[in-house]
């Protein structure tokens, strides 16, 4: 919108100012994004009276990543069927865009379905994992120091995480990535991080006894 007044303003003040505007935005439309956040705070208040998610078996975690995963592909399937391609701007885009890299595969479906199921993927493991049982299953679970520590150690990681690139040249080999980078955030977070701080904290408790 910014980008829009400007060049209309412009082109006012200067009679002569000719040019073709461009405009590309690598980001959200606002509806969407509190369109985005309402559904995350109403998905965050669902799984906060669910605790059968923390408590879930690995093979539950698996049977479900499968379930979604067909589901997914059949109702992509059963589009094609009816001549209705959800990926119909991806050939538009590559035929006209000036700059193969204005070209964002990740804001696809199979992109967001890749990366949820790597999530869950990820989740599971790191729920069901010994380093998680030890860490916030323990006595230090509990404690705030414990949890304002993993806290920033998180948003750190998260950090470091949004710097990690992942190449578009190939689908196939982004899907793979996107999905393995998607699987090792929750493990990272959720399993790894609690766990090196339990360890961390663990030598300063026994010298206290």
């Amino acid at each position: 919108m910014v980008t829009a007044a400007l060049g209309h303003t412009i082109s006012r003040m200067d009679k002569s100012f000719t040019t073709l505007h461009r405009v590309f935005i690598a980001t959200h439309f606002p509806h969407q994004v509190i369109l985005g956040v309402i559904g995350g705070m109403l998905v965050a208040e669902a799984f906060e009276h669910t605790p059968r998610i923390q408590t879930a078996s690995l093979s539950t975690y698996l049977k479900t990543n499968l379930f979604l995963f067909l589901f997914a592909l059949g109702f992509y399937l059963l589009l094609r069927l009816l001549d209705i391609d959800l990926l119909w701007s991806v050939p538009i885009a590559k035929k006209w865009c000036a700059n193969p890299d204005w070209i964002h595969i990740d804001t696809t479906p199979f992109a967001g379905l890749v990366r949820n199921l790597g999530v869950l993927f990820g989740l599971g493991f790191a729920i069901n994992s010994e380093m998680f049982l030890r860490s916030c299953r323990g006595e230090n679970g509990y404690r705030l120091s414990f949890r304002l520590l993993c806290t920033l150690a998180s948003l750190t990681t998260m950090q470091l995480y949004h710097f990690i690139k992942i190449p578009t040249h190939t689908e196939y080999l982004f899907y793979v990535l996107s999905f393995c980078k998607s699987a090792s955030i929750p493990l990272t977070v959720v399993a790894l991080i609690p766990y090196c701080i339990h360890m961390l904290m663990k030598p300063s408790e026994k010298k206290i006894h």
